[in-house]
């Protein structure tokens, strides 16, 4: 997925937030991110790194329960 396409669905006023939480997640070495061409050209892609995921599981499923959510399971399928 373009790292454009998933600031859709979001309030414009957002727009400017993703990319820095793309720069901090790569940090993190919770996604990658490529160029690749679209139909357009070429834009950077960003995937998720499955195996880093899987070790701060723990970490996001707290988060997720402080704020109402349900926690994400074992298999990830959420990201998929």
């Amino acid at each position: 997925m373009t790292v454009r396409n998933l600031r859709g669905g979001y309030d414009p006023k957002y727009h400017d937030l993703f990319e820095q939480a793309v720069e901090e997640l790569k940090a993190e070495g919770l996604v990658t991110t490529f160029p690749a061409r679209t139909g357009r050209g070429s834009d950077p892609h960003i995937v998720a790194v499955f195996d880093r995921l899987l070790e701060v599981r723990g970490l996001m499923n707290a988060y997720r329960k402080s704020v109402g959510l349900r926690p994400l399971r074992r298999d990830l399928k959420e990201f998929t």
